[in-house]
Protein backbone atom coordinates (compact mmCIF):
# COMPACT_ATOMS: atom_id res chain seq x y z
CA UNK A 1 0.00 0.00 0.00
CA UNK A 2 1.23 3.49 -0.79
CA UNK A 3 1.73 5.90 2.10
CA UNK A 4 -0.67 8.36 0.50
CA UNK A 5 -3.39 5.69 0.35
CA UNK A 6 -3.01 4.85 4.03
CA UNK A 7 -2.96 8.55 4.93
CA UNK A 8 -6.17 9.06 2.95
CA UNK A 9 -7.80 6.05 4.64
CA UNK A 10 -6.85 7.44 8.06
CA UNK A 11 -7.83 11.00 7.16
CA UNK A 12 -4.38 12.42 7.93
CA UNK A 13 -1.79 14.43 6.03
CA UNK A 14 0.81 12.47 4.06
CA UNK A 15 3.64 14.35 5.76
CA UNK A 16 2.41 13.48 9.26
CA UNK A 17 2.17 9.80 8.41
CA UNK A 18 5.60 9.84 6.75
CA UNK A 19 7.09 11.44 9.87
CA UNK A 20 5.55 8.72 12.02
CA UNK A 21 6.80 5.96 9.73
CA UNK A 22 10.31 7.39 9.76
CA UNK A 23 10.21 7.75 13.55
CA UNK A 24 9.27 4.06 13.71
CA UNK A 25 12.25 3.14 11.54
CA UNK A 26 10.23 2.45 8.41
CA UNK A 27 12.07 4.02 5.45
CA UNK A 28 9.89 6.16 3.18
CA UNK A 29 11.06 8.74 0.68
CA UNK A 30 7.75 10.27 -0.35
CA UNK A 31 3.98 9.75 -0.26
CA UNK A 32 4.20 7.27 -3.14
CA UNK A 33 6.49 4.98 -1.16
CA UNK A 34 5.08 1.52 -0.60
CA UNK A 35 4.84 -0.07 2.83
CA UNK A 36 4.22 -3.77 3.28
CA UNK A 37 1.43 -5.37 5.32
CA UNK A 38 3.63 -5.89 8.38
CA UNK A 39 4.68 -2.23 8.38
CA UNK A 40 1.09 -1.15 7.89
CA UNK A 41 -0.04 -3.32 10.81
CA UNK A 42 2.74 -1.90 13.00
CA UNK A 43 1.77 1.72 12.34
CA UNK A 44 -1.95 1.01 12.74
CA UNK A 45 -1.28 -0.70 16.08
CA UNK A 46 0.70 2.32 17.28
CA UNK A 47 -2.10 4.69 16.27
CA UNK A 48 -4.68 2.44 17.94
CA UNK A 49 -2.71 2.46 21.21
CA UNK A 50 -2.74 6.26 21.17
CA UNK A 51 -6.45 6.30 20.39
CA UNK A 52 -7.11 4.14 23.43
CA UNK A 53 -5.37 6.61 25.74
CA UNK A 54 -7.56 9.47 24.61
CA UNK A 55 -6.41 10.65 21.19
CA UNK A 56 -9.54 9.61 19.31
CA UNK A 57 -8.64 11.31 16.03
CA UNK A 58 -5.88 9.54 14.02
CA UNK A 59 -4.18 12.88 13.29
CA UNK A 60 -4.02 13.66 17.01
CA UNK A 61 -2.77 10.16 17.75
CA UNK A 62 0.05 10.57 15.24
CA UNK A 63 0.92 14.00 16.63
CA UNK A 64 1.01 12.57 20.17
CA UNK A 65 3.44 9.84 19.13
CA UNK A 66 5.67 12.34 17.35
CA UNK A 67 5.67 14.67 20.37
CA UNK A 68 6.54 11.82 22.74
CA UNK A 69 9.60 10.91 20.74
CA UNK A 70 10.85 14.34 19.67
CA UNK A 71 13.96 15.61 21.45
CA UNK A 72 13.32 18.29 24.04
Amino acid sequence: MHVQELARDLGVEDNALMALLRQMGIPVSDARSVINEAQQAKVLAKIERERRVGHSDPARAIQAVLEETSPA
